[in-house]
């Protein structure tokens, strides 16, 4: 649940966060966010503060932040209905994604303590496996909701990932793929796709959206720059 507020001449994005969302992992993303801004780099939102100099408001068990609107536009379109927004990919000028992945390195390196936590570390492998389950739970309907709504090119594509997918996580999950030491993660977005990404012009702007921040290996974020924001030619 979100919200666009002004206050004091800003433009913040007032959030509601999911009910079962872990506050030390909320406390964990701000922490992050905080530590990322003090180092100089401005791709990440500025969190507002409560009288209390807090950043994270609880009421009613629920718990709310709010962080900084960021100029420029997603690079993925907005939906004007209510329906979910898919993950589409999008293809970028050399210059985008020259600054996009500039962008990128410069937040993994912007973080200078330690979150070495067990709560907050992501090994692929766990990551892997809980995709595995989705994949299995969510694929026949998936397949279904395809074939009978998708019409043209998005039902090919769509087709031709659902039937990928299976081997592709399968595989992704073998021993082919060596663990990264935890002495080589850095705090991830975790969730780099063009909906989260605010470009003006050929400028970056800001990452929008920590809701899946990690600590792990920047190969996690750098995966999905690949093959989220180089064309339908370079995920085929």
């Amino acid at each position: 649940m979100f919200a666009r507020v002004e206050a004091s001449g800003r433009s913040w994005c007032l959030r509601r966060w999911p009910l079962d969302f872990d506050e030390r992992r909320l406390r964990f993303i701000h922490r992050v966010l905080s530590d990322s801004r003090a180092s100089g780099f401005t791709g990440v939102p500025e969190l507002a503060k409560t009288e209390d100099v807090e950043t994270v408001l609880t009421l009613v068990g629920r718990h709310y932040d709010a962080q900084e609107w960021l100029a420029g536009e997603p690079l993925s379109g907005v939906r004007s209905d209510s329906e979910p927004m898919p993950n589409v990919v999008v293809s970028l000028s050399p210059a985008r994604i020259a600054g996009l992945a500039t962008a990128l390195a410069r937040f993994h390196s912007s973080t200078a303590r330690p979150y070495k936590h067990g709560y907050n570390a992501n090994p692929l492998s766990a990551r892997l496996t809980q995709l595995t389950r989705d994949v299995e739970a969510r694929h026949n309907t998936l397949l279904s909701n395809v074939q009978v709504r998708a019409r043209g090119e998005e039902r090919d594509v769509a087709l031709r990932w659902l039937g990928l997918l299976p081997s592709a996580v399968g595989y992704a999950s073998s021993d082919t793929l060596p663990e990264t030491a935890p002495e080589d993660y850095v705090p991830c977005h975790g969730d780099l796709w063009p909906a989260h990404v605010h470009f003006d012009g050929d400028t970056f702007v800001g990452f929008t959206d920590f809701e899946s921040l990690c600590f792990a290996t920047p190969a996690l974020d750098l995966a999905q720059t690949v093959l989220h924001f180089g064309g339908w030619e370079i995920r085929e």
